[in-house]
């Protein structure tokens, strides 16, 4: 059910017919089946073909999507039982997240008809698959990944109970740069749970890293073995931390909330990660995902002005990260070029006097703390976004000479590109804003397969957990 070559919808209903119109580019056979005489007319008019029953569909079904009252969700599920479909999602709700008399029998109605068979079941109360290489879809905001050539490094795939994280993390970590192979919102999680979906991702040839948006774990011990078995770099948001967070988790998906302290230890014990937010589990998962070179301590920091210089260091010490001073030798090197005249270069480095539109300087900057054997962990470089305005093509020599530092050092490079540092002289103009110069520059670091992040806090916190990860090897 997870790569169907067949799709049924059943019970969809327009003016949107969410389901039938986010597979506008499904390789696969697509069919609705739908009894309402005022939506078959909508729904053929997307050149869909419609049929009356579950019968009458012809061939064999993989994968049937369930969006029918919650009433007759038992009926439909003993009538795809005995069709024989390879599996079922009911995005149907309204079940045991409600609280509700009905809704507690009617997921009990559907647990006795399911439990004894053999086919699986994502949901309910979810949005249910994606698969990128089949372009199977729940939200057509989803097509951000055919329309983009420029994801590069490891294939992420997402287990999510809400939907709507789903579809954010699936966009928001493509439009960072990572291909996401696979996501899948699965709800209640009443027959296949969130350890039966990460065993299939662990052994999944597709998948490079896994990431989770959870509410509640079924099978804690078996999670957590799982985890600590996998070789794939694991990042897990866990929601519910607070006590009113956990009142809405139960009224969401029904799940039961866990301290979180002891939560992120037993995560940690295990060998995953756990984040706090969805820009923390995408900011790691960019590190990941540009990992040619593995981060660690000792950092050589670079910035344009003398604040910047202090505040970025606060930043990564904050997070446990060492800034040592460079060498003698280095500093002797330094000396001979550097101007000390609003700059300094004991690490951070003051730059913004000494490179200016100096791309040899630039490069000499990267020579010395290349050769430092004090510095050992990784680059990182506050970027002002007036290098890319003034020029684009000494943007791009300037990204060059990152790229190639990296690869002849082989330390990480990581880029922190602020909104609200942009420089436009100082000030937003009528024809632009930091905003958009900020998002444009980040894009285009971000296309040239660089790390990029929108504060010096979200870079340590993302690079203080990934140096912190199991997994030695790089990835």
């Amino acid at each position: 059910m997870l790569n169907p070559k067949t799709v049924v919808v059943i019970g969809e209903k327009g003016p949107n017919y969410q389901f039938l119109q986010a597979q506008n580019k499904y390789s696969g056979k697509l069919y609705s089946v739908q009894i309402d005489e005022k939506e078959i007319p909508g729904i053929e008019s997307l050149g869909i073909k419609n049929y009356r029953s579950l019968e009458e569909v012809p061939g064999h079904i993989d994968l049937l999507i369930v969006a029918v009252p919650r009433q007759i969700a038992p009926l439909i599920a003993s009538q795809a039982i005995q069709r024989k479909v390879n599996g079922i999602h009911f995005f149907t709700a309204g079940f045991e997240e409600t609280g509700e008399e009905i809704g507690n029998k009617l997921q009990d109605d559907l647990m006795k008809i399911l439990k004894d068979n053999d086919t699986p079941v994502i949901g309910p109360n979810c949005m249910g698959i994606y698969n990128k290489k089949l372009s199977l879809r729940f939200h057509q905001a989803q097509n951000f990944s055919s329309e983009h050539n420029t994801l590069k490094g490891l294939n992420l795939s997402l287990l999510s109970q809400s939907g709507t994280h789903g579809v954010n993390v699936t966009v928001g970590a493509q439009r960072k740069g990572i291909n996401v192979a696979r996501s899948i919102s699965f709800g209640n999680a009443l027959l296949v749970n969130e350890c039966d979906l990460l065993e299939y991702l662990i052994n999944d040839k597709s998948t490079d890293m896994i990431a989770f948006y959870l509410e509640g774990v079924k099978d804690g011990r078996r999670f957590l073995k799982l985890i600590n078995s996998s070789k794939k770099p694991i990042i897990i948001w866990k929601g519910g931390r607070s006590k009113a967070g956990a009142r809405a988790v139960a009224s969401h998906t029904a799940s039961m909330a866990s301290n979180a302290v002891i939560w992120d230890q037993l995560i940690k014990d295990a060998g995953g990660i756990s984040v706090n937010s969805l820009d923390e589990l995408i900011n790691v998962a960019i590190l990941f995902n540009n990992q040619k070179y593995r981060v660690s301590n000792n950092l050589a920091l670079i910035t344009m002005t003398g604040g910047q210089s202090v505040a970025i260091t606060d930043a990564f010490e904050d997070h446990g990260f060492i800034i040592p001073q460079l060498s003698n030798r280095s500093y002797k090197q330094l000396e001979k070029f550097y101007n000390v005249i609003g700059g300094s270069y004991r690490n951070p480095f003051d730059a913004g006097a000494t490179i200016n539109k100096e791309m040899d300087n630039f490069k000499r900057i990267l020579d010395i703390i290349g050769k430092d054997n004090n510095i050992k962990g990784g680059l990182v470089i506050d970027i002002n976004t007036r290098i890319y305005t003034d020029n684009v093509n000494e943007f791009k020599s300037f990204l060059k000479l990152l790229n190639s530092f990296r690869n002849k050092h082989k330390m990480p490079v990581i880029l922190v590109i602020h909104t609200l540092t942009s420089t436009l002289t100082m000030t937003d103009r009528d024809d632009n804003s930091r905003e958009n110069v900020s998002a444009e520059t980040s894009q285009f670091a971000t296309d040239q397969a660089f790390p990029v992040f929108n504060s010096f806090n979200d870079a340590a916190r993302a690079m203080s957990l990934v140096a912190s990860h199991k997994l030695d090897a790089n990835i």
